[in-house]
């Protein structure tokens, strides 16, 4: 499997440290050039979709962000031209796991109902408990690890697979940016992919040694966003509308993806339920 790291060209330190990462993992992969943030022009900047945001309650899109989620479309539509079957993404800001090559390895070979598969999950700080009630597991791999979903999602983007159908439907569903790729890949009931998977445990983390581009290129629109709510009644208005319908899609959404889970499991228990 192909795996492709996006980073800046400039980004020197990123570069050595996930060079170091996949040469310890034995895994072969290639940089692609991350678009810079600070350098976008206004068709760039044009290119969002201002008015869906504006439905959301949501004011400008930080170019950080915007940039970041550009990258990773740019990847989609490489993968869709090269014509494999799927690919690895990371950022440059990734750790791996001793198991990654193993479990790259069983998802290429596997079964392949699935748009993407997280590797990473980023919120680890909480209770086993707690998350053993919002991760359903779906179906075992031959490493011991657990495919599933987060009944509320995760957030983050800085490892996965995608297949080839998989980024053709976000490249389709998102013609134009409209959030950070940190929100489109988890948020299945607004982008559609209803089989995005992840795994448990994770073997992708995030090294939080390194410093963040995106937090501090986007503290300006972050800061401007509590001023636009706090001056605008109907922004704050439009802004919970769409956090009530979001929380409804999402609920239906689980709900559909539980009776397809179902009949997944016991459609294929005897040959397809473990992967590798």
């Amino acid at each position: 499997m192909k795996c492709y790291v996006i980073s800046l060209p400039q980004a020197g330190e990123r570069r050595e440290r996930v060079t170091e990462e996949f040469r310890r993992a034995d895994l072969p992969f290639e940089f692609f050039d991350a678009v810079d943030g600070t350098r976008l022009s206004e068709t760039t900047l044009a290119s969002v979709d201002r008015e869906a945001r504006r439905r959301r309650g949501l004011s400008r899109l930080d170019d950080a962000a915007l940039a970041c989620a550009l990258s990773h479309m740019a990847v989609f539509r490489a993968l869709v031209v090269s014509g494999d079957k799927m690919a690895a993404i990371f950022e440059d800001d990734c750790l791996l796991g001793p198991a990654i090559g193993e479990i790259l390895s069983a998802l290429e070979h596997g079964p392949r109902d699935f748009g993407a598969v997280m590797l990473h999950q980023s919120r680890l700080g909480l209770r086993e408990r707690k998350l053993a009630r919002r991760f359903r597991s779906v179906r075992q791999v031959t490493t011991g690890h657990e495919m599933g979903r987060f009944r509320f999602h995760d957030q983050g983007a800085f490892g996965y697979v995608i297949t080839r159908a998989g980024a053709q439907h976000m490249l389709r569903e998102f013609p134009r940016p409209v959030h950070g790729i940190d929100w489109i890949m988890p948020r299945y009931w607004e982008n559609g992919m209803f089989n995005v998977h992840y795994l448990k445990p994770p073997v992708v983390f995030h090294n939080y040694s390194l410093p963040s581009y995106i937090e501090s290129a986007g503290q300006g629109s972050w800061d401007e966003n509590r001023r636009n709510i706090r001056a605008s009644p109907a922004l704050a208005i439009r802004r919970f509308g769409a956090k009530q319908a979001n929380n409804l899609g999402r609920w239906l959404a689980w709900r559909k993806m539980r009776r397809f889970d179902t009949q997944l499991v016991t459609w294929g228990r005897e040959e397809r339920t473990v992967i590798g």
